[in-house]
């Protein structure tokens, strides 16, 4: 099975599951929502550039062939759990066409060239942000959001500041590295949520990652491998894991 290339993007899929398993949703239909969900990332990578492919040429062309190599495990190992899950979990029907309607504007921002822009990366966030949530509907039979749990929409809520911030970061360092705008930005954000978190949420600690990612945002400058730079991403976003976690079940 091949993997995408962009790394970065498992965070995104890890991250929010993680704190969800230890908030109530880390049963056996929680573990096959986690499997699908994280799945599907990669099916729809290769599964949207075959596509991409297919429409720029007019035809299947070699390269759309192979994208299309690359996706099928993928999409099998989704569509197994996808049907497992709609089979136990029939209401999952309505969110999941909002998913499915998120990510066909990804196809479209990737068919026209804008696959990693801010805004295609902006849906990445909004659909990791959402993870927590469907995860512990599904592994709860909760298909209301009226009785979701207070840690369920704190893990959604850090996890979406966490992903813009990081995106930010690593656009300041990669990308935009000659653009000092991006640097300013990603400092301003980190700055904005040191201060709008202790009075969003029942615990100041919730903002002990920030700091810290405020800190790796002011001393790491453009230049550096993406290699170091991912063990740095790596490290901050354990620290928002752990830090949710206990805060949430303390």
């Amino acid at each position: 099975m091949k993997f995408p290339p962009q790394h970065g993007a498992w965070a995104f899929l890890i991250v929010p599951s993680l704190m969800a398993s230890f908030l109530g949703a880390g049963n056996f239909l929680g573990l096959i929502f986690t499997i699908t969900w994280v799945g599907a990332y990669p099916f729809s990578y290769f599964f949207g550039r075959a596509l991409v492919a297919r429409v720029r040429r007019g035809s299947w062309t070699k390269r759309a062939h192979n994208e299309l190599h690359f996706a099928f495990p993928w999409g099998l190992l989704t569509a197994v759990g996808t049907f497992t899950l709609l089979a136990l979990r029939p209401w999952l029907i309505l969110p999941g066409v909002a998913v499915l309607a998120l990510w066909s504007i990804s196809i479209y921002l990737t068919w026209s060239g804008r696959e990693r822009g801010i805004t295609n990366d902006l849906l990445l966030v909004l659909l990791a942000s959402i993870a927590p949530i469907l995860m512990y509907q599904v592994a709860n039979n909760q298909s209301s959001l009226r009785h979701l749990p207070h840690s369920i929409w704190i893990a959604s809520y850090i996890s979406f500041l966490f992903f813009v911030g990081s995106i930010l970061h690593v656009k300041a360092l990669i990308r935009e590295a000659k653009n000092p705008i991006w640097h300013a930005a990603s400092i301003g954000f980190h700055i904005a949520v040191l201060i709008v978190l202790p009075l969003t949420t029942h615990s100041s600690w919730l903002a002990v990652p920030f700091a810290f990612a405020l800190a790796r945002t002011v001393a790491m400058k453009p230049g550096g491998r993406p290699g170091r730079i991912g063990m740095v991403e790596l490290a901050v976003a354990f620290l928002v894991v752990v830090t949710t976690v206990l805060v949430e079940i303390g």
